[in-house]
């Protein structure tokens, strides 16, 4: 039986646990050799309560051309394969998935989200699904496929997409990250698009905001600008987009608001989050700067991570968890009340605090039964699940992989984490991926192993 034992956040050395895959309610085995190297929430694609499950999943040892996406469907428990799918999209058009550390990081940690549920735009109960493809050394391409496209077949290739996007032809890296909101307050969702590579100003970085009215009916080849609008930042090397995320309605106007990550590591500035009002994000072309609600100016490069801290009751904003703030005592988890993204033009966390694991990267928030959040990291070795992060409070720590001859041989850790509610009982699961380590053994054959409880 799986054991979950309480050690304060201050604690130097929290306990470490048996391998969590005794207690998973299911589990997706990958065939020998696999690389299993993302780990996406696509919401309700095919309109029955509970999300998808979404893994990049390449065909050799690196996510070069030809990873794929299976989809699995909500609400399955068991011992699965890879092969036991729902649905595979097939990368036969030669694109690369961004899992790597982007611009910031040497590793291949990444929490970049790569594919994305739109939910239904057409209006036929089927969800569309878009996957981004903004490697670092090309112009990044999008592709967006239609639930009812989707529908005809078991495998879906990417080339037979409803709408393939472009970038403005002067930015690389389109696609590094994404987010889905309702950014114009029309009931459709629309997807903001990270580009942090940009030529003018050099790497300053941009944000693409594609709105769903849009979305639905375009079809063939297109460039962004013609479908959206294109912010800007004017600040040299802070690669701006380089994460992006919806943060909900923070000032109350029916419109969901938007978190940028700019961690300045192009030129060694100081990074800086940025909270853009959905009211203020680019309409069409690639003609405004970043209208900036609100700034926290870090003390340092930040090459961090982004992600939503729901309110447990409902009732107020969300609020904001950023993840590596680096100084020279390590990585810090940054919190952000919903009440304290309102305190424009500074933003100033509500706490501050270290976990132990790969916060730039591997973090996530988990929403459990009663309304409660927890904050969850994982650095391929260690899990980290904090039960009270606004109050930095309690957390819990778990030994459940099988570790590497040397944890500094990590090359494939790419996105490992996710939670949400896969079975539609309001309560999310979490989904952790036990990546293909080299193994000690030459003659074992390692495989990558999907853990969702």
């Amino acid at each position: 039986m799986w054991l979950w034992l309480f050690a304060c956040a201050g604690s130097a050395d929290p306990p470490v646990h048996p391998p969590v895959v005794d207690a998973a309610r299911l589990t997706i085995e990958g065939p020998a050799g696999a690389l299993i190297a993302g780990v996406y929430n696509l919401g309700e694609l095919d309109g029955a309560p509970g999300h998808e499950l979404g893994l990049a999943v390449g065909r050799g040892e690196a996510l070069t051309e030809g990873s794929d996406l299976y989809v699995f469907s909500g609400g399955q428990t068991g011992a699965l394969r890879l092969e036991d799918a729902d649905q595979v999209i097939v990368n036969d058009a030669g694109a690369w998935w961004i899992v790597d550390g982007g611009q910031c990081t040497p590793d291949s940690a990444s929490g970049h989200r790569n594919a994305v549920g739109l939910g239904d735009l057409d209006g036929d109960g089927l969800g569309e699904l878009m996957l981004a493809f903004g490697d670092d050394a090309g112009d990044g391409v999008v592709y967006l496929l239609g639930g009812a496209q989707r529908a005809l077949a078991r495998e879906t290739p990417l080339s037979a997409a409803q709408l393939i996007l472009f970038g403005p032809g002067d930015t690389s890296s389109l696609g590094a990250d994404l987010t889905v909101g309702d950014f114009d307050g029309d009931g459709l969702s629309d997807v903001v698009i990270g580009a942090p590579v940009t030529e003018s100003p050099e790497r300053a970085g941009e944000i693409v905001v594609v709105y769903g009215a849009k979305l639905g009916p375009a079809r063939g080849a297109r460039r962004v600008f013609e479908l959206g609008g294109v912010g800007w930042s004017a600040v040299v090397g802070e690669l701006a987009g380089e994460r992006v995320l919806s943060v909900g309605d923070v000032n109350q106007d029916d419109r969901e608001d938007l978190a940028v990550l700019a961690p300045g590591c192009a030129s060694g500035r100081p990074g800086r989050v940025l909270l853009v009002s959905g009211a203020d994000l680019p309409r069409v072309g690639r003609n405004d700067r970043l209208l900036i609600s609100a700034t926290y100016q870090s003390t340092n490069v930040l090459p961090g991570n982004l992600q939503r801290l729901p309110n447990p009751d409902g009732l107020g904003p969300d609020g904001l968890i950023v993840g590596g703030d680096t100084d020279a005592l390590g990585e810090h988890v940054l919190v952000f009340s919903g009440e304290g993204l309102l305190s424009a033009p500074n933003l100033r966390p509500t706490t501050s605090f270290q976990i132990g694991a790969d916060s730039r990267s591997q973090l996530t928030t988990r929403g459990l039964p009663g309304g409660e959040v927890e904050l969850v990291a994982h650095d391929g070795g260690r899990l980290v699940r904090v039960s009270d992060p606004e109050r930095a409070e309690g957390w819990y720590m778990a030994e459940g992989w099988s570790s590497p001859c040397d944890m500094d041989d990590r090359p494939d850790r790419h996105r490992l984490l996710d939670a949400f509610d896969l079975d539609g009982d309001g309560v999310d699961e979490l989904v952790t991926v036990e990546p293909l380590w080299p193994t000690c053994d030459p003659d074992q054959e390692n495989q990558g192993l999907v853990v969702v409880w």
